[in-house]
C-alpha cells in the first residue's frame, strides 16, 4: 500500500476497503465522487463548457497494489520513460486499469494553510470517532 503521510487522517474503513480491493482486483484506488461543478478553461479566464461530474471520481491515498504488479509498473515506466505524479497515474500512462475502493470526504490532504485549519476543526470535533473507526 501506498499512502501521503498529509493524509492524517485515513480512516480504517478506508484501508480495509482498499486492501479487500487490491485483493479482488491486483489494485485499488481511494477515490470519492466530485461534487463541484467542474469546468474547462483554456485560457483560466472564461469558460464554455464542463465535464459531467458524475463521472470523475478525485483520487486519494491509499493506493493497493500487489508488489509485483507495481515493480513491473515502474520498471517498464523507466524503460519507456514514462514518469507520473502518482501510482494510480502511472497505471493509466501505461495502459492499465485502476479500480476504486471507498474514500472519504475526511482524508483529507493538508497542502496548504486552509487544510491545516479544516485538519485542527476535524480533529477538535471527531477526534474520538476517528480512534474508533
Amino acid at each position: 500500500m501506498i499512502h501521503d503521510g498529509n493524509r492524517p487522517l485515513v480512516s480504517q474503513d478506508v484501508i480495509s476497503d482498499c486492501i479487500a480491493k487490491t485483493s479482488k482486483h491486483g489494485c485499488a484506488i481511494a477515490a470519492i465522487p466530485a461534487t463541484e461543478v467542474i469546468l474547462v478553461s483554456e485560457d483560466n479566464v472564461s469558460s464554455d463548457r464542463h465535464i459531467d461530474r458524475s463521472i470523475l471520481r478525485r483520487t486519494q491515498t491509499p493506493h493497493g497494489f500487489n508488489f509485483g504488479t507495481l515493480f513491473k509498473l515502474y520498471t517498464d515506466a523507466l524503460e519507456k520513460k514514462v514518469a507520473s505524479v502518482a501510482a494510480c497515474d502511472l497505471m493509466i500512462e501505461m495502459g492499465k486499469t485502476v479500480f476504486l475502493s471507498r474514500g472519504s470526504e475526511k482524508n483529507i490532504k493538508i497542502t496548504t494553510v486552509e487544510d491545516i485549519d479544516i485538519f485542527k476543526a476535524l480533529l477538535a470535533t471527531t477526534k474520538d470517532s476517528y480512534i474508533k473507526e
